[in-house]
């Protein structure tokens, strides 16, 4: 009511396995009506209807996982990419939302909590539901984003600088990757330039306490905690 609960998603973690489920019960159906009628099974199948899709859970058959979103946008969407840290995680939709859940002692989720106990119930990050999310990643206590036209975001731990903002704080909400400007400063209210502005990013990823990100250019970005063994 306060704003905030733009959407709710309920995921049954079975239905992803709906297709298999289906398809073991009619082989188990059909096994047992041909035993029976060679003799070698006492009459069970017989005059039992053969199982169907709406013998399952919520009456449908899905072949790739889906989840029931209540969103302006989309009254429902598929779930794109999933990415998890330690104690949090991220998912992508197919119609650009990212939805997260999970810890929070970081700001990793990227928003205000929309329950009280909100019993690792995926919600939207709200600071992204003006960008096109295209494809999103985890480290262990950070999330980062890639919206179009190849912007890079990143929120939560920020110890090693893995957000790339500027800064060694914590974000607890969706923060522009910035690199320097021409003033040599990173953050974006320093004059940094962010992250894909001059030179579109397409692919993201993350370590446990590092990002790294490929653009158009061929160029590879990384920054955060870097292995004493790499060398420029």
């Amino acid at each position: 009511a306060d704003g905030r609960a733009v959407a709710k998603m309920t995921i049954d973690p079975s239905r992803c396995w709906m297709y298999c489920a289906i398809n073991a019960a009619t082989d188990a159906y059909d096994q047992a009506l041909a035993e029976e009628e060679q003799g070698t099974r006492a009459p069970s199948a017989r005059g039992v209807e053969r199982p169907s899709a709406r013998d399952l859970p919520m009456g449908s058959l899905y072949m790739s996982p889906h989840a029931l979103i209540g969103v302006a946008t989309e009254a429902r969407q598929i779930i794109i990419q999933v990415c998890v840290g330690a104690e949090h995680g991220i998912l992508l939709t197919d119609a650009g939302i990212c939805f997260t859940w999970g810890d929070n002692r970081h700001g990793q989720i990227g928003r205000q909590p929309v329950l009280k106990e909100e019993n690792k119930t995926p919600f939207p990050v709200l600071g992204l539901l003006g960008h096109e999310v295209t494809q999103v990643a985890a480290g262990l206590h950070h999330c980062m984003a890639l919206c179009t036209p190849g912007l890079v975001w990143a929120w939560g731990r920020n110890k090693a600088g893995q957000l790339g903002c500027g800064s060694y704080r914590d974000k607890v909400a969706p923060e522009r990757v910035c690199h320097a400007g021409k003033g040599g400063k990173v953050g974006q209210d320093e004059g940094g330039v962010q992250l894909g502005a001059d030179d579109p990013i397409i692919a993201i990823s993350a370590g446990g306490s590092s990002s790294v990100a490929s653009s158009l250019g061929s160029q590879i970005w990384q920054w955060g905690e870097i292995s004493d063994k790499f060398m420029e």
